[in-house]
């Protein structure tokens, strides 16, 4: 299998840490900024027009066979631009949210609490077509869950590369997953069989793709933090 590790476009979340470097007035679960958009229009550009061996120019298409996300907002976005150009269905996974959960500090000790997350309801609403997770909760999918530790996020991070390779591993399938930076870092740490990231960073940019091909032998690294699809103005 081939796949590619694509992080979101440019969320509000992200341009409020450009501008003013801290994280203070976040949202739990940003939406995309208007840079963010446009990211991800060119972003599907690529993936269903250019080059997948990471040169420049015109190609036959990523030819993609799969195409998942994580439930965050920015994430869905991202993915539904991706699903509208190359008429893929979306697919929602539980398991590859961006470390911590859904979350905002609390006003009066600063310490992380738990959200609700958006629900069925509101993915049907603004991304007609998504497929949910079956235990899906419609009250909201992250539930007010405490915020997730980075033990935590190490492991399910090796659980859900088990799972993939499990699952597609063994076939010619072109898998795209829209996640998030410090999700793919403790991917990385999965792929090097290490229990957590560390002092190795991977730094990934908004609407970035990194590329993995994965057999039966092991899992190759083609490339990481393609770029070459947006214009410098849209780097984030």
């Amino acid at each position: 299998m081939k796949l590619y590790y694509i992080r979101h476009a440019q969320s509000q979340n992200n341009a409020l840490f450009d501008l003013t470097g801290s994280s203070s007035g976040r949202s739990s679960d940003p939406e995309l900024t208007h840079t963010g958009r446009q990211q991800a229009a060119l972003l599907a550009r690529c993936l269903v027009s250019g080059n997948p061996d990471g040169s420049h120019g015109e190609g036959p298409g990523f030819r993609l066979t799969h195409l998942y996300t994580s439930l965050m907002t920015r994430a869905v976005a991202t993915g539904w631009e991706i699903a509208n150009a190359t008429g893929l269905p979306l697919e929602g996974l539980a398991d590859v949210f961006e470390e911590g959960g859904i979350y905002l500090g609390d006003p009066d000790t600063g310490q992380p609490l738990g959200q609700s997350g958006p629900g069925r309801v509101y993915f049907q609403a603004n991304f007609p077509g998504i497929v949910l997770p079956s235990d899906f909760i419609d009250t909201g999918w992250w539930n007010d869950r405490p915020f997730e530790t980075p033990e935590l996020a190490a492991q399910r991070a090796a659980g859900f590369l088990r799972g993939l390779v499990e699952k597609h591993g063994r076939s010619d399938d072109r898998v795209a997953l829209i996640s998030h930076g410090n999700f793919f870092n403790h991917l990385m740490a999965a792929v090097n069989r290490r229990s957590s990231p560390d002092s190795h960073w991977y730094v990934l940019n908004n609407a970035s793709i990194s590329r993995f091909d994965i057999t039966n032998g092991g899992i190759g690294i083609v490339y990481l933090n393609r770029t070459a699809h947006l214009p410098a103005r849209l780097l984030s």
